[in-house]
């Protein structure tokens, strides 16, 4: 495995999730809970990934969908969001916020009602990054890409929370050697890659005598969507 540890902007590495807001406020709502998320669509746009060494840059642009799929409370509320263009690794620059979740008509995607932009674009219950490196790893006649990611979530109340998780995609055909290469000879991998599988987690900050943690792993398909809406057309 070849990793490359490529930005930081947190002063203090993130091993675990937490809230840190006031433990006290009655009224404080953190985001807590896990999350899957995988690749939407813009119209009949699919959400896909290029991939070079400094960067990965998200399209269509500029709202980029993706889908939400949660069981917990915190999170089950939203369907979708927008994720940020373009992720610079050295030094780190993404957009804030990096993810802005909201409920759509259809899950992860948009394009196709007035306004259904506007929840993913709201500014609310958002994450903003902080860091990020990646990974890759040879998986059988393919390389699979791991993009660990850290920051924090803001939700509509104002209340931060920590969060970490991945974003992973596939480059088929070829092998850890040969992507690096073309890395390092300042290619970008442009192969229509959808992104799935990611991660996020986010939890209150543990009761005294309590540890607390969450992680899941999932993916979303949006194809068999976007083929029903264009049977509807």
């Amino acid at each position: 495995m070849k990793k490359a540890i490529l930005g930081s902007l947190a002063t203090i590495p993130l091993v675990a999730a937490g809230v840190l807001t006031n433990a006290g406020e009655a009224n404080a709502i953190a985001l807590t809970g896990k999350f899957q998320l995988a690749s939407g669509a813009f119209g009949s746009d699919q959400s896909i990934v290029k991939f070079s060494k400094n960067s990965l840059t998200f399209s269509p642009q500029p709202v980029t969908p993706v889908s939400i799929t949660s069981s917990d409370p915190s999170f089950e509320v939203f369907n979708s969001a927008n994720i940020g263009s373009i992720l610079s690794f050295t030094p780190l620059s993404a957009e804030t916020p990096f993810l802005d979740l909201g409920n759509t008509p259809i899950p992860g995607v948009v394009g196709f009602f007035p306004g259904d932009v506007d929840p993913i674009t709201d500014g609310e219950s958002i994450f903003t990054l902080e860091t990020a490196t990646y990974d890759l790893k040879d998986s059988g006649a393919n390389v699979a890409v791991d993009v660990a990611i850290s920051g924090f979530f803001t939700s509509a109340s104002n209340d931060i929370s920590e969060g970490q998780g991945n974003i992973t995609f596939q480059i088929n055909n070829t092998t850890v050697d040969q992507v690096q290469a073309k890395l390092d000879a300042d290619e970008t991998i442009d192969e229509d890659l959808k992104f799935s599988g990611a991660v996020f987690t986010a939890t209150e900050v543990p009761e005294p005598g309590t540890i607390g943690g969450l992680l899941a792993v999932g993916s979303l398909g949006i194809g068999s969507i976007l083929k029903q809406l264009k049977q509807k057309k």
